[in-house]
């Protein structure tokens, strides 16, 4: 199984890598699960984690001047 961890570390499939080790620590979850589906999520979770990585990426490249906060708007 470390094989396979090195290999998606490789290919940087690192949010691959991070779910199915969530998957095998939860068999329980997701064993009734069939193949595809498990896959479908292992694969949405890439893509979440590749989205998420952009959008820290481009915030932090941006350089605003303040860090804003929704929760703090005052909207009188």
């Amino acid at each position: 199984m470390n094989h396979l961890y090195e290999q998606l570390t490789a290919l940087k499939l690192t949010g691959f890598r991070d779910a199915l080790k969530k998957q095998l620590a939860q068999p329980g979850t997701y064993q009734e699960l069939g193949f595809e589906e498990r896959l479908s999520l292992l694969t949405a979770e890439e893509l979440t984690c590749r989205e998420n990585r952009k959008a820290e990426r481009l915030i932090k490249h941006a350089r605003f001047r303040l860090n804003a906060e929704l929760s703090k708007l005052d909207y009188r």
